[in-house]
């Protein structure tokens, strides 16, 4: 669902703000200009046997000043396009989350995927943990099956599942 989630956004902004293009970065970041634009928090609450899906997906579309420390990092939607408003990105945003549920809901991930690699950053890196050590990595693929393809820094290329892919602090 992060990545149902993500590609609605992707869409849903490049409705209301097609310049320049969002990209996502692996597995749950909006970017804009390489900064991040916003995230996205997918967790499951039990109701009646059945697990029913918390999506959160926040995007900074107002105006802010930064802490010193985000200030190179985080990006506002406004800081680029200032026409655009908290309520038409929160309606295309529904709108684009509806479509990609229902194509989700009725042809699977397998229709998901190939959208995420069209919206994905190919540059982007994040700090990922393996055999204990930290690397820097781009994703360059992902399969149906969860198998993401990453690449160290080195050039050194590594598969993993990507619900065990565990994050550094980046």
């Amino acid at each position: 669902l992060t990545f149902v989630s993500g590609v609605a956004a992707v869409e849903a902004l490049a409705e209301v703000a097609p310049a320049p293009p969002a990209r996502l970065r692996f597995p749950n970041d909006v970017q804009l200009e390489n900064r991040k634009l916003g995230g996205i928090l997918v967790e499951a609450m039990l109701q009646g046997g059945s697990a029913i899906p918390l999506i959160g997906i926040g995007l900074n579309v107002a105006p802010r000043e930064w802490p010193e420390e985000l200030a190179t990092r985080a990006i506002a939607l406004s800081e680029v396009n200032d026409a655009v408003s908290v309520e038409q990105v929160e309606k295309a945003l529904l709108a684009a989350l509806t479509r990609t549920w229902h194509l989700w809901q009725t042809e699977g991930f397998k229709a998901i995927l190939p959208l995420y690699h069209t919206y994905r950053d190919p540059e982007a890196r994040r700090e990922f943990v393996r055999d204990g050590n930290t690397l820097r990595c781009r994703v360059l693929h992902m399969d149906v099956d969860g198998t993401v393809t990453l690449e160290a820094e080195d050039g050194v290329r590594w598969s993993a599942c990507a619900p065990e892919v565990v994050l550094g602090n980046d």
